[in-house]
Order: C-alpha cells, then structure tokens, then sequence
C-alpha cells in the first residue's frame, strides 16, 4: 500500500479483481468456517474483514494515521472540555501516533468479535 499508493486506492473500487481476489477470500471463507462461524454469516464476515482491512491501510496510505501536526492538537485542545472530555482527555494519543499500533490493535479487535460469533455458534 504505501510502495504503490495512487494504485492501492484502487482496491475498494472492486469486488474481485481476478483469481488473486478469489484465492484470499477463499483463504478467509475457509478461516471463518474452520473458525466455527455459521455459514450465514461467513460471506459478510469475510467482506467485512476484508473492507476493514483495506479501510485500514487507506487510512495510513492517506495519513489518517499518522502523528497529529501542532495546529491539529491545538483544535482538539481547543475543544469545549464539557462535550469533548474523552476526545481531550485521549488528544496526545493523536500526537504519538503509530500506524502499525492503530493496524494491531483494530484487527485484534475485530478477530475477537468474530471468536465471539464462533462461541456463541456452538
């Protein structure tokens, strides 16, 4: 994604883009099936997984996730404590940001809901 990222853009445009395509989604029907998730629910799983997935590398490609510049953490301290109170309380967070801890800790996340809808299967 970032060696080629005007192409890697691309990618949400399509569905499938060939045999490639087909051969990782493949992969991830039969990690969700072996995973015990119901077979109803495995084509969104995968479809989701794979949009986060590439929601995720978009975000970094983009500089979403990437360290806050001065003027941004200036806005979020700016910001009414008495609506924002987390949104300032986490603003440093913004100024430390590694993409690779946002990448980690997002898919974590999301392979632990799908254990859960495994568990709750069987």
């Amino acid at each position: 994604a970032l060696r080629y990222p005007r192409t890697f853009k691309l990618m949400p445009r399509v569905m499938n883009s060939g045999p490639a395509d087909a051969a990782m989604t493949e992969m991830t029907f039969q990690a969700l099936v072996d995973a015990g998730v119901p077979d109803r629910q495995v084509p969104a799983l995968c479809w989701g997984l794979h949009a986060s997935i590439i929601g995720l590398c978009l975000g970094e490609v983009g500089g979403m996730s990437t360290p806050a510049a001065t003027g941004e953490l200036a806005e979020l301290a700016a910001l009414p404590a008495d609506r924002f109170p987390h949104t300032r309380r986490f603003a440093d967070f913004y100024a430390r940001l590694e993409p690779a801890d946002v990448f980690e800790h997002t898919l974590d996340a999301l392979l632990a809901g799908v254990a859960q809808i495994a568990e709750r299967a069987r």
